[in-house]
């Protein structure tokens, strides 16, 4: 019969471990305020420029999510944006359209070189996983005309 002996385990490498795991949510807390601190002032001045360049624009923002299902590919965490929000007259259900980000526009209204397509362009070549960081997922940001940035729960079904 064999001799089963327990063997010592070296328990200098579990407190660093579990140091480790301890500190992880400080760690995600600076990452999220790092990722914040370079995003958000930039975000504040673009829409501080594009809200100066179209008056009857109001709002401004998008929505991030991991989708539930992709048909088949990969659910990877991505955003949903920018979309502009100008009120229109002739909306028979303004509120609405208000509440519903995804009723809102990002291009009708626009020419092809306008200062709010280029703001689109140069939001849509930030990095995913820095709006992650910076606001979570299942999140919808909007940046009102006075520059208040909100950030909601997002349910995307």
């Amino acid at each position: 019969m064999e001799n089963l002996s327990i063997r010592k385990v070296d328990m200098g490498l579990l407190p660093k471990l579990e140091n480790v795991a301890a500190e992880s949510e400080k760690v995600k807390e600076r990452m999220r305020e790092a990722a914040q601190k370079e995003l958000i002032p930039a975000l504040n001045e673009a829409t501080k420029l594009v809200f100066e360049k179209y008056p009857k624009m109001e709002k401004i923002g998008w929505v991030q999510y991991t989708p539930y299902f992709n048909d088949g590919d990969p659910c990877v965490f991505m955003t949903d944006g920018p979309f502009f929000y100008i009120p229109n007259p002739d909306d028979e259900f303004p509120e609405e359209t208000l509440n519903n980000i995804l009723e809102w526009d990002y291009s009708a209204h626009f020419e092809k070189d306008s200062l709010a397509e280029s703001f689109n362009k140069a939001f849509n070549k930030i990095d995913n996983e820095l709006f992650e960081v910076a606001f979570g997922d299942y999140s919808q940001i909007i940046i009102t005309r006075d520059g208040k940035l909100t950030n909601e729960c997002y349910d995307h079904d």
